[in-house]
């Protein structure tokens, strides 16, 4: 499992979203339906997450290969920006995603993996860049 507990950390997603807002970030914080449902967040996080689309398993495709991280990566993909995550995209079920290459590449050099610190704090394992005003935040 992501985390040791029985309850997600919810905590460590609100100050993932701090970190990013304080550098000028408006980030989007993408979640599956099933965490949403298994593990219902905060008051505080409702509106602010959004749930990746479902989509029915292909039998023919690699269990890690889950809906919301293919939408994770396609929306870093897509608007080549930084993104937060801990999955190892290296691993060889990637390796005839669509995305490989972009993976390979941009896609490793964007992600940011992090882990979750003292009192669920999150802290990127990598820099990341304040935005400047033409970038727009």
């Amino acid at each position: 499992a992501a985390f040791a507990s029985e309850a997600f950390p919810w905590r460590g997603i609100q100050t993932a979203i701090e970190f990013f807002e304080a550098l000028g970030y408006k980030p989007q914080t993408l979640v599956s339906c099933a965490t949403v449902l298994k593990w219902p967040p905060p008051k505080g996080l409702v509106g602010r997450l959004v749930e990746c689309p479902v989509i029915d398993p292909d039998p023919h495709v690699a269990r890690d290969r889950k809906s919301d991280r293919v939408f994770t990566l396609r929306m870093a993909e897509t608007y080549a920006c930084q993104w937060v995550d801990n999955h190892n995209y290296r691993e060889i079920s990637w390796r005839d995603h669509t995305s490989w290459p972009w993976l390979r590449e941009e896609g490793a050099n964007s992600r940011i993996p992090y882990v979750f610190g003292r009192a669920g704090r999150f802290q990127p394992l990598k820099k990341v860049a304040d935005l400047t005003p033409e970038q727009g935040g």
